[in-house]
């Protein structure tokens, strides 16, 4: 497995009345945070923090599909 670091940050903008925008920066590889973003069972582990437990996560990566 390979270690994944961030810097515990994360920066939130608004660009327009529609949409949120969080950047971070991970020292990882391209690969992996992109699996991390797109694979349920992934999101399941890390979304929620300290506060709860996240018991679904769907994701259709296709053009009008749908992250919930």
């Amino acid at each position: 497995m390979v270690a994944v670091t961030g810097s515990g940050t994360a920066t939130v903008t608004l660009p327009t009345d529609e949409q949120i925008l969080i950047t971070r920066e991970f020292n990882a590889p391209k690969h992996l945070v992109y699996k991390a973003w797109t694979t349920p069972e992934l999101v399941k582990r890390w979304w929620s923090g300290r506060q709860g437990e996240v018991t679904i996560a769907e994701i259709d990566l296709r053009v009008g599909g749908a992250w919930r």
